[in-house]
């Protein structure tokens, strides 16, 4: 067993133990020191604590919020040329605009940026709304990128990772991912979701393979197959051109 096990264990516990006890305003911070243990507090006495759960302080209503968000994603649309509503879609699907939002695998922010994700996209503090929708929106881009601007399989990519996707040449067949894609895409299209998949690039077509509960219809799961023709070699040979002298003799 790790000698520092229990070191590590009753540090976490010390935590959990102040985040239950600490008043419903107060932020938690924590650290993690050079033999691998987790400090806690609710008060920020050294640089080296960086915010871990910031708390609704309620002084004003959550749709105040909502709107205060309003010019950053305008923003982070403009520079990752991301569509704003897909950028909205996406931050009700994950965190419905509770820029405090923690999930059960760590995801933070509105966003829902797990902690790697965070660091590549340069976000140091997830809780920031305007760090983590840029670092949100930047990563969203990425997998439109890499799926050639596939919005249901770039969805799929930021919920499951991108190898999955390549993985499983298409959503990967996970209930959460494919749930979370239906409901992305029901929030960016809205009713006319049926009328404007030409726009987003659906397949009509059913998977019989996978049953209606778990994929809804007329979403393109699979990764549609590079269409090409070899073209024919367009060339003339031409007739030689040569003219016969007479030699002088």
């Amino acid at each position: 067993m790790n000698p520092l096990a229990p070191a590590i264990i009753c540090g976490l516990i010390a935590g959990f133990s102040l985040y239950l006890c600490t008043p419903a305003q107060a932020d938690i911070y924590r650290f993690r020191d050079e033999r691998g243990v987790w400090h806690f507090s609710n008060i920020k006495s050294d640089p080296r604590y960086k915010i871990y759960i910031r708390t609704y302080d309620g002084s004003k209503p959550v749709n105040q919020y909502i709107k205060d968000y309003d010019d950053i994603i305008h923003k982070a649309s403009k520079r990752y040329g991301v569509d704003v509503s897909l950028i909205k879609a996406v931050i009700k699907a994950e965190s419905d605009f509770d820029q405090h939002a923690v999930s059960s695998k760590g995801a933070q922010g509105l966003m829902q940026l797990m902690p790697g994700t965070a660091a590549l996209m340069g976000v140091k503090n997830p809780f920031d709304p305007e760090q983590n929708i840029a670092g949100g929106v930047g990563y969203l881009r990425h997998c439109l990128d890499r799926f050639q601007h596939n919005v249901p399989l770039a969805v799929a990519a930021y919920n499951a990772g991108p190898d999955n996707v390549v993985k499983y040449q298409g959503c990967p067949p996970f209930a959460e991912t494919r749930h979370y894609v239906a409901s992305v895409l029901k929030a960016y299209v809205g009713a006319g979701m049926r009328d404007g998949r030409q726009r987003l690039g659906f397949s009509p077509a059913i998977d019989a393979d996978v049953p209606d509960p778990v994929r809804p219809r007329g979403l393109a799961w699979r990764v549609p197959l590079p269409q090409w023709k070899i073209a024919a070699p367009q060339c003339k040979l031409s007739s030689p051109r040569w003219k016969m002298a007479r030699l002088p003799f």
